[in-house]
């Protein structure tokens, strides 16, 4: 029985020592960087290159030339709403011009008839400007067309690119009675 517990350690042993020679076989030393040279500061003269020159053939033409003369920008909207920023030719720019109409509340309207009424446009600090039949207002060049006993009545220019401008109308309606419109 001592053979064969004997043979038991020796293998186990035997074992051991192998295992731990490729453990210690596998571990090297981290390799050593390479040693630093120093080099020679380099001149500050530039060689001077000769200009590229062109590569043409006399008598042929470039391959493309692009001429935009006449042409339509690709980047322009294609539709434009009125005018912005631009005055009315021969009148003045009124500061009813200066607000897009969206910013415009009707306060009140003085019915007289059809072409005698006035309205009260009131801003959002509260300011108010009276409006007439064919007074500017808004940003983009907008006319008062009409003022009725409820509702004013805007035309606003609709300019599409290369074509005559088309009118929109824009109804602007007094608030209910109670209600904040």
């Amino acid at each position: 029985m001592m053979k064969g517990s004997r043979i038991g350690r020796l293998t186990r042993v035997l074992i051991l020592l192998v295992g731990m020679a490729f453990i210690f076989s596998g571990c090297e030393e981290p390799p050593t960087p390479p040693p630093v040279t120093r080099r020679k500061p380099v001149s500050k003269r530039v060689a001077k290159t000769p200009p590229p020159q062109k590569a043409s053939i006399p008598g042929r033409k470039p391959a493309f030339s692009y001429n935009p003369q006449g042409l339509v920008d690709p980047f322009k909207p294609f539709l434009q709403i009125g005018s912005v920023g631009k005055t009315v030719e021969g009148i003045p720019k009124t500061p009813l011009q200066g607000y897009d109409l969206s910013q415009l509340k009707l306060t009140a309207i003085i019915w007289i008839g059809e072409e005698e009424s006035v309205a009260m446009v009131e801003d959002s600090a509260g300011k108010g400007f009276t409006i007439k039949k064919g007074t500017y207002i808004g940003k983009r060049g907008g006319k008062v067309k009409a003022i009725h006993m409820d509702r004013v009545i805007i035309e606003q220019p609709l300019r599409a690119y290369g074509k005559r401008s088309k009118l929109r109308e824009i109804v602007i309606k007094m608030p209910e009675e109670g209600g904040i419109k």
